[in-house]
């Protein structure tokens, strides 16, 4: 067949163009018998039945086979040998060793066009000596062998995980019941702290997998990948695999790779020559990473190719939505606010003026909030700071894109190494969160490369809370110092306001900012982010223009502000004649582009209407211009918003997606727009009814069929496995928890589940919910267990680190067995204790033995005389706190002090 033919074949023609906008270099392979069969080498049954050949006559062997399945046969034979594993063993790999095999172009494929990371469950040796012949080594992983897992998993020449071992060591085999117990844990239970499944959950973090002479049939370890799969829910995962003809075994494969989420690329059954074909035309026409394979530098290098991007630059508008919106160029350097730089590593502040005379030969993380002026600044210091034009500015999009401009190419090839400078450059990175979004070992090797380069350096613009959960000592060693842009102030807000409209001749527009700051502190809230001022400015703009757009007068709150401007963005497009799609037909395509790329995904342009085009980041596919991928959205945060906007209609309107997308721990750029558009609804049935509905999805997951949801969120719930449910649980006892006050009785909800969940990050999730809502004696129980050495003590301090990004690993999965730092952690639960606002004064009942139980752990050498201060002058009494509640407080103040009074001799 030709690949052509092969494209028709079953749905295959959409499952190629989403594999060709894959970076083929995070494509880990996954490979089985199928692929070592066509090497020469036996299946697992054939290999069973030599074996077996030893024992027993051929019907005895028939006999047994008609009675148990493979694991039960292997058993079998153990035991005729009076359970002697090592001689079949040395069986099994005697049969492998003597077998005459030889190299196909499917595993030369497979070792040269993916990952640099390889997964078998073979047992031979038929990837090392496919490398070898390329003249290249991995080291090889053997889980069993744990000694080894961690350290080979970093390695940058890759890894061949072998995930039942290899002949060369027999006790590295995973063959018997026992060696399987072992390995994964109890039959019907899932340890991720046995070797197998660590090693998988590693490797796969983040990856998409293909799988390639794979059956996928159930067995335990397609159990585990079930189970990174769906902790990767966003990734999709490919498999290459013969089609049935018969249609029922057919359905049966297609049901068992949807419940994996395995997408399957299929060729007619039999005809397994398509695999090479298939492969083939994977790895000529997927993108790949040009950290890794690019190998020139772009063309001859110019100093005019940095002045036409200089004027490329200057010529941008500050607003991309607005087609009247001004150039950098008509109103900078005059318009630039200095933001305020807090040094994170030095603790001291630091200046934007300063900024290229203290770290232009050093490298620097600019981090901060979505929206904060990351950009900004590093645009303003390549036009206005760079008159030598040897600091160079980039966007990271352009490391993943299929053409570059010769000044991109030129760029890369100097953080790359592969284009020389005999002066010293400064390379401005940005968006870094964006390119890298779920691709942190890619980041690593990129900064690897960097770093070779000693007339090379490079500042990184990087959202806060993805640079957070990056955070590791290869980073903190790279960076000399990490910027942090924080907040705006009112003043800072005011100048930038005023400056706008002075240099642009705007009448009126700065008394009405001016009249909607002073209007209340949640507007003035909204104006600490400079993207805000500038959205709040576009609808002060848009006011005076017909048809108008929504009012900002009605603007109190984060979601109010983006769906105003939403409104107001399709009503001038409207207006303009240059959309033809109603509201809502332009409101579902922006949910799908935001599902597909919230997670550094892409997908199609499949809606060239401008009123939704013109919010997106688009990238052309070849010269052509044919095609356009949709990267993400202008600015980050609309993708969080339409997410969040999507999620709650279907709150609203009960659909099924509901269950899904709450049964994933949705990230706090989301979850701060879910609970703002909450806390907007002042209709008390609406607000009313959205909370029946989440306490009702709760309740249809412990007594399925007892509640009045919709058939279509039933149904939803019912496909959940353990964990989505587990997910689900959490989300919704936060949610309900942290809802606006109705008449609906929270309280006595937190009860009924207090009562049902035994689970212990259940039960920490309800103490935190009953702390806001009550039963308070429930959560004062709660808080009296959390001492140190108790279940309590280790499951809080595990869920808070990885929660607030001290580890990179799942809250409800981390074990806090190592004592790993807790900055962050530490420095949200301090602040928390500085604040006066209600919520964080009801917190003080946990976060004041929480405390104490991680100085303990940490031996007190965390303690410092700031912190000792701190919660010296935290706050106890008032109405917020029963006579009980207040009396605890008191001795946990008190303990917490003495003990700092003590350890670090506090006079």
């Amino acid at each position: 067949m030709t690949i052509e033919e092969l494209k028709r074949f079953e749905s295959n023609k959409s499952r190629f163009e989403e594999m060709y906008q894959c970076d083929r270099n995070d494509i880990v392979p996954f490979i089985g018998a199928g692929v070592s069969k066509g090497c020469g080498f036996y299946t697992w049954n054939e290999l069973i039945r030599r074996v077996a050949d030893n024992y027993l006559s051929e019907d005895e062997f028939e006999a047994l086979s008609a009675r148990f399945d493979n694991m039960e046969l292997v058993d079998e034979l153990i035991a005729l040998v009076n359970g002697n594993v090592t001689a079949v063993k040395k069986r099994i790999a005697d049969l492998i060793i003597n077998c005459e095999f030889h190299q196909t172009n499917v595993v030369k494929s497979l070792v040269s066009g993916f990952s640099k990371c390889l997964i078998t469950t073979n047992y031979d040796r038929v990837l090392e000596e496919a490398l070898a012949l390329q003249g290249e080594r991995a080291p090889v992983i053997l889980p069993v062998m744990a000694d080894q897992t961690a350290g080979a998993l970093q390695d940058k020449r890759g890894c061949i995980l072998k995930v039942h071992g290899t002949v060369e060591e027999l006790s590295s085999m995973i063959l018997a019941r026992e060696d399987y117990v072992k390995a994964y844990g109890t039959e019907g239970t899932l340890d991720v702290s046995r070797p197998v499944p660590l090693a998988l959950q590693l490797l796969f973090s983040g990856k998409r997998i293909l799988f390639a002479g794979c059956s996928l049939e159930k067995d335990r370890t397609l159990e585990v990948l079930s189970r990174v799969i769906h902790q990767n829910h966003h990734i999709n995962h490919y498999a290459v695999l013969p089609c049935p003809n018969d249609a029922r075994e057919k359905n049966a494969l297609n049901i068992r790779l949807d419940a994996l989420g395995i997408l399957p690329v299929f060729y007619p059954e039999g005809r397994h020559e398509c695999l090479e074909i298939i492969l083939e035309d994977l790895i000529r026409n997927s993108k790949t990473s040009r950290t890794l394979v690019k190998k020139t530098g772009g063309k001859r290098w110019s100093r005019s190719l940095v002045q036409a991007q200089k004027e490329m630059e200057a010529n941008q508008v500050i607003l991309p939505w607005m087609r009247s919106s001004a150039g950098f160029r008509a109103v900078f350097p005059e318009l630039f606010i200095p933001p305020r730089i807090q040094g994170i590593k030095s603790r001291t502040r630091l200046f934007a003026e300063h900024l290229v005379k203290e770290f232009g030969e050093r490298n620097l993380v600019i981090t901060g909030n979505a929206g904060g002026g990351k950009t900004t600044l590093l645009k303003y210091v390549f036009l206005f700071e760079n008159p030598e034009d040897e600091i160079l500015y980039l966007h990271a999009s352009a490391l993943g894109k299929n053409e570059c401009s010769e000044y991109e190419e030129g760029v890369i090839g100097y953080l790359l190494g592969r284009r020389r400078t005999k002066t010293h450059k400064l390379i401005l990175l940005d968006g870094i969160d964006e390119e890298f979004l779920d691709k942190p070992e890619e980041l690593y090797r990129l900064l690897e490369q960097i770093g070779k380069n000693r007339q090379i350096h490079v500042w990184l613009g990087w959202r806060k809370d993805h640079y957070s959960s990056c955070e590791n000592e290869t980073i903190n060693r790279f960076f000399y110092e990490t910027a942090e842009i924080l907040d705006w102030t009112q003043d800072m807000a005011r100048d930038y306001i005023h400056n706008y409209c002075r240099k642009l001749g705007l009448k009126g527009v700065a008394e009405r900012a001016e009249e909607l700051m002073t209007s209340g502190d949640e507007v003035r809230e909204l104006m600490r982010s400079p993207f805000h001022v500038a959205l709040m400015l576009y609808l002060i703009e848009a006011e005076k223009e017909q048809p108008p757009g929504t009012q900002c007068s009605g603007i109190k709150s984060l979601y109010e502000l983006y769906e105003t401007f939403f409104v107001c963005w399709w009503k001038k497009e409207k207006s303009r004649g240059t959309t033809r799609g109603s509201l809502d037909e332009i409101r579902t395509y922006l949910w799908k582009a935001a599902e597909a790329t919230y997670y550094g995904g892409t997908c199609l342009l499949e809606n060239e209407d401008s009123a939704a085009e013109g919010l997106l980041y688009i990238d052309n596919v070849g010269s052509s211009s044919e095609k356009k991928i949709v990267r993400g959205f202008y600015h980050r945060s609309f993708c969080s918003f339409f997410r969040a906007n999507m999620i709650l209609d279907a709150m609203e309107k009960e659909k099924g997606f509901l269950a899904e997308a709450l049964s994933k721990p949705l990230r706090n750029d989301i979850t701060d727009f879910v609970r703002s558009g909450i806390g907007d609804i002042h209709d008390r049935k609406k607000l009313e009814r959205i909370q029946h509905t989440l306490m009702n999805l709760y309740i249809e997951l412990v007594e399925p069929g007892e509640t009045d949801l919709t058939e279509d969120l039933k149904e939803e719930i019912r496909k959940l496995d353990e964990d989505d449910a587990f997910y689900l649980k959490n989300e919704l006892v936060y949610l309900i928890t942290r809802y606006p006050r109705t008449s609906v009785k929270v309280n006595e909800f937190v009860q009924m589940v207090a009562q049902i969940e035994e689970d212990p990050y259940m039960r920490l999730d309800i103490a935190y919910g009953a702390v806001l809502t009550g039963p308070y004696e429930l959560a004062l129980e709660y808080a009296k267990r959390l001492k140190p050495g108790t279940e309590e003590d280790f499951v809080n301090r595990s869920w808070t680190v990885a929660y607030f990004g001290d580890v990179q690993a799942v809250p409800y999965h981390y074990r806090d067995t190592e004592q790993a730092p807790w900055t962050k952690a530490r420095e949200a639960r301090i602040k928390r204790l500085q604040s006066r606002k209600e919520k964080a004064m009801r917190f003080r009942i946990l976060d004041l033995p929480l405390l104490y139980c991680f100085y303990a752990s940490r031996d007190w050498k965390d303690a410092t005389l700031q912190d000792y201060e701190t919660i010296r002058q935290t706050e106890i009494e008032g109405n917020y706190f029963t006579e009980e509640e207040k009396q605890f407080l008191k001795e946990q103040k008190e303990k917490l002090l003495a003990a700092f009074e003590e350890k670090i001799e506090i006079r």
